[in-house]
């Protein structure tokens, strides 16, 4: 069947009804957009033939079956006008290199959508022959012969496919198709089951990404852009980690195949005049290298060079040296040490043959193979992250300053190098490796030595104790002589020991390996706390072990019996239960070195208390204080799951506590006589105890009694007076100063005031009690000698104990007295009272409180009108 069609697209790439393969089928119904053979719906990411319907209802069966409901990015699921794959309303829509294409939709990020890429993971083979297609004469990516070299030069003509037929107008070629209506049948592309009218395209690594989509088809670690071509020119003795052609980045007419790779100019221009269709580009389509040939071409083949060495070995030969293990080790701890270190790629080697495990495996290592722990490949191109140097650590094949592997440096890489001299192996023919490794003390205590020895050492070969979990090395290199060779080391932990023996440029590690297992030395001081000190008849409480040392094994005991099973210290809190008690019990543990056989009993001695033999403890700082003081009391070594409340007689003093195991602190006072103290102890779990008690008297101390006297209470300016206290121990005056001396331990003071003067001494007794008191020493001034002073003590105790005037020949007065509130408390206009008796600082029979209290004076003194500091002052009344 032979059709003609004439385009005419405006803006096509934003247009629904778009033709993109020219083939005269709408984009939007075209099962093949990009007439690559490979139909749309896998292109996708599916595999569900698109044209079957088992029940004949007209509805294909990969939409009545779907419950994901697939979407063709061609279509318009919104109807808004803008195709799927361009479309951001459409569910997970994702665009991460912003060029506004679905990611979804595009495998390789190129702005091409895979349904109309021809290269869909942009390696520079055809997405057709990755699938295995031949029919491609013209070397552009699409099926058969398309009409290239009949339009070649035309500017006008329209498009004739002279031998691409599609008999039921599927946008599918018949070629390929594997379902025609009304038709024979073609031959689809990879594998195709009629009766489940399933259709899967090749994957050689069975990494579940088809060959067209996966950067790296046989997973060896070398991407299909490399083994695809041939060999690049050395450069400077080095093979460069690139190919001869490199992508170029462009792509001139979108068809998904980059330029340098791409023969033919793919579309047709949006406006007149139309480019050309079949244009020459100038790219170079790749033919697949098959250096061995036979089997499969490289880029899908484990063993490029048939050597019986995989190029996932012959490939990581990075420093030249002729085996691969140790490039192998040094990527996967870079990789691990830029990550975080997390197991992917590290040391685990569970057969203990000096292979990691990720490392090992067949046909490919563990790394390599999908489905093992340590296959990981977390951007989904095909190549793993080890490998990948998109991934964070990973170093891609030839990405050393070495480039690619070229053992014997022949211009040929060591994977397509089949001669003895360009094979690279994973481990080296050299050394011996089945030397008997030891150490004279394999369990050390922490600080001693053991002895580590190599049996029958090879000469030649020189050998390093290496620690696997850091490759730092153990002590100085040991040269081979033949002889047993041996050295003593002090580990700090616990480490297991390989060793590395070289011989000229081979490096490989002995099979034998040495663990050993370092424990510390006890600490008896390792904290025991309980969870309740104090427990019921039969009842049973935990015993803790914080902070427990790894390497240590503890034991509960009691009475020299085990309780309870021993447990192994881990750095964390360790819990043994007692079992009930029916008696009060003192319990210990007993650490024991796994490996160097110390054993200690820890100092603390846990003794659980049964509640009703439990007595509890009242102590303070001293058994007397001072009247007025405040003190505190101290409940010691409060046992959890009890409560502590402090009474006096039936009257609780503060708050209850809980106790903690620590000691418990009540602030009391103040004092106001000698008290008996109890501490009530009561158990929160124990029902019907009885409250347990402690008691305590502290006895109430009196302020000393103070005798105050002065030789001379009247003096004249300049004169002294001498004044005596006794009754304490110690004395601190006021106003100092006027002062003029002053015996060592001031119970007398030589004084000089300027005017009327009130000194107060604090003094203090031997029990710390002080008491204050003052005396007045008047000075007489002119006629009146008027004097009032600004402290007066109404306490009883005989001295300054009222607010009395203090004046010469004064006829008469108006003496008042006001609170801080205005409020007149005392008032007098005799003049015998306000001389002699004074205020004793009471209003209406009360005590007025302390503090500060205003006066005023009014009068005669001596015929003239009184005028004495403005004639209003202030006092203050203390006690």
């Amino acid at each position: 069947m032979q059709r003609s069609f004439t385009y005419n697209v405006v803006d096509a790439d934003l247009c629904v009804n778009n033709d993109h393969d020219r083939d005269g089928i709408f984009d939007i119904i075209d099962l093949d957009d990009d007439n690559d053979g490979i139909p749309d719906i896998i292109e996708v990411g599916h595999t569900i033939h698109p044209n079957v319907d088992l029940n004949g209802n007209g509805i294909p069966d990969w939409i009545e079956n779907n419950p994901n409901n697939i979407i063709d990015p061609s279509q318009d699921h919104d109807n808004d006008g803008i195709p799927n794959y361009r479309d951001a309303d459409l569910p997970g829509f994702v665009d991460v290199n912003g060029d506004g294409i679905n990611d979804n939709f595009d495998r390789d990020l190129d702005g091409i959508p895979d349904i109309f890429d021809l290269d869909s993971d942009n390696d520079g083979i055809t997405d057709y022959a990755e699938a295995g297609g031949v029919n491609d004469p013209n070397q552009n990516g699409i099926v058969g012969n398309d009409g290239i070299k009949t339009l070649y030069g035309s500017t006008s003509k329209p498009l004739v496919l002279s031998d691409v037929t599609d008999a039921d107008f599927d946008g599918i070629i018949d070629s390929v198709d594997p379902i025609i209506f009304g038709g024979t049948p073609g031959t689809a592309l990879g594998a195709y089951t009629p009766g489940a009218g399933t259709q899967t395209m090749p994957d050689a690594d069975n990494d579940g990404l088809p060959n067209y989509k996966d950067i790296d088809s046989d997973n060896d670690g070398i991407i299909d852009l490399i083994e695809s071509q041939a060999n690049a020119a050395v450069t400077g003795g080095i093979v460069p980690p690139n190919p001869p052609i490199q992508l170029s980045g462009m792509d001139a007419d979108a068809d998904g195949i980059d330029d340098a790779f791409d023969r033919y100019f793919n579309s047709a221009n949006t406006t007149p005049p139309f480019l050309p269709y079949g244009d020459p580009m100038g790219g170079t389509f790749i033919t697949p290298i098959n250096t061995d040939g036979a089997d499969q071409p490289d880029y899908l083949d484990l063993d490029a060079d048939n050597d019986g060495v995989p190029d996932f070995v012959e490939g990581y030969d990075d420093n030249k040296n002729g085996f691969s293990i140790d490039d192998y080790r040094k990527r996967g701890a870079d990789f691990e040490a830029a990550n975080g270190n997390p197991g992917i790629y590290g040391t685990v080697d569970a057969n203990d043959n000096n292979i990691p495990d990720w490392l090992e495996g067949a046909p490919r290592p563990a790394f390599l193979t999908p489905g093992s722990p340590s296959y990981r490949d977390t951007n989904g191109n095909g190549l793993v992250d080890l490998l990948d140097p998109n991934t964070n650590g990973g170093l891609r094949y030839g990405g050393t300053a070495t480039g690619q592997p070229d053992r014997n440096d022949d211009g040929n890489p060591n994977y397509r190098d089949n001669t003895p001299a360009g094979s690279s192996p994973l481990r080296c023919a050299g050394p011996d490796l089945t030397l008997v490794t030891g150490a004279t003390q394999t369990a050390i205590c922490t600080g001693s030595s053991t002895t580590l020895s190599i049996n029958n050492t090879q000469a030649g070969v020189t050998y390093q104790f290496i620690n696997e979990a850091n490759n730092n090395p153990v002590g100085n290199p040991i040269v081979g002589d033949g002889s047993t060779q041996s050295f003593s080391f002090t580990p700090a932990q616990s480490m297991v020991l390989v060793i590395e023996a070289t011989q000229g440029t081979c490096v490989d590690r002995l099979n034998n390996k040495v663990s050993l297992t370092v424990s510390p030395i006890i600490d008896a001081n390792t904290a025991v706390t309980v969870a309740s000190g104090v427990v019921c008849v039969n009842g049973n409480t935990d015993i803790l072990v914080n902070n427990s040392q790894s390497g240590v094994r503890y034991q509960l005991r009691a009475n020299g019996t085990d309780v309870g099973a021993p447990q192994d210290g881990n750095g964390a809190t360790l819990t043994f239960n007692t079992g009930n008690l029916s008696a009060s019990t003192t319990f210990t543990i007993l650490a024991n070195s796994v490996s160097c056989g110390q054993s200690v009993e820890l100092n603390t001695r846990p003794n659980i208390l049964l509640f009703g033999e439990f007595t509890p403890a009242l102590t303070a700082s001293a058994n007397s204080f001072c009247l007025g003081s405040n003190f505190s009391l101290t409940v010691p070594n409060s046992l959890n799951g009890v409560s502590y409340q402090i009474r006096v007689g039936e009257t609780n003093v503060g708050q209850a506590q809980n106790g903690n195991g620590q000691d418990l602190v009540f602030e009391v006072g103040p004092l106001t006589a000698t008290t008996a103290y109890q501490v009530v102890a009561t158990s929160n779990n124990c029902t019907g105890e009885q409250p347990r008690t402690a008691s305590l008297t502290i006895s109430a101390l009196p302020a000393p009694t103070l005798q105050l006297s002065v030789d001379n209470a009247v003096i004249n300016p300049g004169a002294t007076a001498t004044i005596t206290v006794s009754g304490a121990n110690t004395y601190i005056w006021n106003n100092a100063q006027t002062i003029v001396n002053q015996s060592a331990t001031g119970n007398q003071i030589v004084v000089r005031p300027t005017a009327d003067t009130y000194y107060t001494v604090e003094a203090t007794d031997i029990n710390g009690c002080s008491r204050r008191d003052s005396i007045l020493v008047r000075v007489e001034i002119g006629q009146c000698n008027l004097f009032l002073p600004n402290l007066f003590t109404p306490n009883n105790d005989g001295n300054n104990d009222r607010f009395i005037l203090r004046a010469n020949n004064l006829t008469a007065v108006d003496f008042r007295i006001y609170d801080r509130a205005g409020n007149l408390v005392y008032r007098t206009t005799n003049v015998n009272e306000a001389t002699q008796t004074g205020w004793d600082g009471k209003h209406n029979g009360q005590d007025q409180p302390i503090g500060m209290y205003i006066w005023t004076l009014s009068g005669q003194c001596g015929g003239q009108p009184i005028n004495y500091q403005g004639n209003t002052g202030k006092v203050n009344l203390a006690r």
